[in-house]
């Protein structure tokens, strides 16, 4: 039987509950949280003390230690919200991330539940020398652009090349041309800090430079939603 040594409140079910799993309390019900549904983000309530059915009153604990024999935890790593709410230490690869507690053993965790975790996406563009300009790297939906990374993998070989990262209109916006050597093999990178309200189209405007033959590499944005 699972040991409750933390506060909890009690909420009717949403719908069917299973034991030990996130849920959401929305609409004066919980319901088991799903990181695929936007609507849910932040809106994690606890952990379930146990199995209720729908309608009937659900104990969920919010905060302090918790144990089940049968779990299986590795100690001191973050337990993540996973789908239907299950608890798991693999962090998500999709939907919103937020941690809820910390395994204090293989049978113990600790309920904490932290604010959502942002998630970092990437965008990224292979190009050469010879490649149509600007080019388009991708659409850069609403959020916050944190790292730009230009790598030269083959040295530009024409008289006064130059790379530069940006929007239309602002060419030079995540990375300007004087921020990275085109003519040098390595890895350029600039911290933008660049926010965008809507989705944004991003380019690379490639100058290869006169009498250019070779030259290629990978650009790679990331940003947070």
């Amino acid at each position: 039987m699972t040991r409750l040594a933390g506060p909890v409140i009690e909420a009717t079910a949403g719908g069917a509950l299973s034991g030990h799993r996130a849920v959401v309390s929305l609409a004066g019900v919980v319901i088991h949280a799903q990181p695929q549904t936007p609507g849910h983000c932040g809106l994690v309530a606890g952990i379930t003390r146990g199995a209720v059915s729908n309608g009937f009153p659900a104990t969920v604990q919010v905060y302090g230690p918790m144990c089940e024999p049968t779990w299986n935890w590795t100690a001191d790593l973050p337990l993540f919200v996973g789908t239907d709410g299950v608890l798991t230490q693999t962090y998500p690869a999709t939907g919103w991330v937020q941690q809820v507690a910390v395994a204090r053993s293989a049978t113990e965790i600790f309920i904490d539940v932290q604010p959502p975790a942002e998630r970092e996406e990437t965008l990224s563009l292979p190009f050469a020398w010879g490649d149509a300009t600007p080019a388009a790297i991708g659409i850069m939906p609403p959020g916050l652009v944190t790292r730009v990374e230009l790598v030269i993998e083959t040295p530009f070989d024409g008289s006064g090349p130059s790379l530069r990262v940006g929007r239309s209109g602002a060419l030079e916006e995540l990375l300007a041309a004087a921020q990275v050597d085109p003519a040098a093999a390595g890895i350029y990178e600039t911290s933008p800090g660049v926010r965008y309200a809507s989705a944004t189209p991003l380019l690379l405007s490639i100058v290869p430079g006169a009498a250019a033959a070779a030259g290629n590499g990978l650009v790679v944005i990331t940003f947070q939603r």
